[in-house]
C-alpha cells in the first residue's frame, strides 16, 4: 500500500508537471507572438514618426520661405545674409528643431526648391531669384 501510495502520488507530480509544461509552452507561443507584433509595431512608430518629422520640416521652411517672400520687394531680392538677419526670433528657435541649418546655404537651397515648384520666386533675366508677383 506504501508503494501504491508513492506511485500514485508520483503519477500525480508528474501529471501536475506535464500540466505545467505544456501551459508555459502555450505561454511561450503567445509571448513570442507579442513580442513579434511588438517589433512590428515599434518598425511602424518609427516610420510614423519619421514621416511626422518629414511633414514638420516641410511646414516649418515653407513658414521660412513665405516670411522670406514677405522680406523681398516683388520682383526684386535681398542679399541672403539681410534676410537671415531680419528673420523673426521665433523662426531661429525652431530651426533648431530641424536637421539642416538656418543658413544661407540652406536658404539658397530652400528658395530654389519653391522656385522649382512654382512657389514664392521666380527666376530673374539675370538668374537670381526674385519674389514673385502676387
Amino acid at each position: 500500500m506504501k508503494l501504491e501510495a508513492r506511485l500514485r502520488a508520483n503519477d500525480e507530480m508528474r501529471d501536475d508537471a506535464l500540466a505545467e509544461c505544456d501551459y508555459l509552452r502555450e505561454e511561450n507561443v503567445r509571448l513570442a507572438r507579442e513580442a513579434a507584433e511588438v517589433l512590428k509595431l515599434r518598425a511602424e512608430n518609427e516610420q510614423m514618426r519619421r514621416r511626422l518629422d518629414r511633414i514638420r520640416a516641410e511646414e516649418f521652411w515653407d513658414r521660412v520661405m513665405a516670411e522670406v517672400a514677405e522680406m523681398m520687394p516683388v520682383g526684386g531680392t535681398r542679399p541672403l545674409d539681410e534676410i537671415l538677419a531680419g528673420l523673426k526670433d521665433s523662426i531661429h528657435r525652431g530651426a533648431r528643431l530641424h536637421k539642416e541649418p538656418l543658413d544661407e546655404d540652406t536658404l539658397k537651397k530652400k528658395m530654389i526648391g519653391r522656385w522649382e515648384h512654382g512657389k514664392y520666386f521666380e527666376k530673374a533675366p539675370d538668374g537670381t531669384l526674385v519674389r514673385k508677383a502676387g
